[in-house]
């Protein structure tokens, strides 16, 4: 089965920035071997499967205002979980 040789790197996580606050709606942009954006939903959750493992930085942005921006290694076959 392909996903047992070669299983992807998993990310989840939920946006506060820096506070109590949720950040509903905020984007959450992975860089790194796979670029990507997501959305966080109304309990400032985030997550993100099947992703190439590797070094990746994780920036939030709420209204257009760049938030916590952090640097973290994705291994394969691994859930990472991050809080911004």
């Amino acid at each position: 089965m392909p996903w047992k040789d070669q299983p992807g790197a998993f990310l989840r996580g939920v946006a506060t920035g820096g506070s109590a606050v949720l950040l509903d709606g905020a984007t959450v942009s992975l860089d790194g071997p796979t670029r990507t954006s997501l959305q966080t939903d109304g309990n400032g959750y985030f997550g993100a499967a099947d992703l190439v493992s590797g070094e990746y930085t994780v920036t939030v942005v709420q209204n257009g205002v760049a938030g916590a921006s952090v640097r973290v290694s994705l291994p394969a076959g691994h859930v990472t979980t991050l809080d911004l």
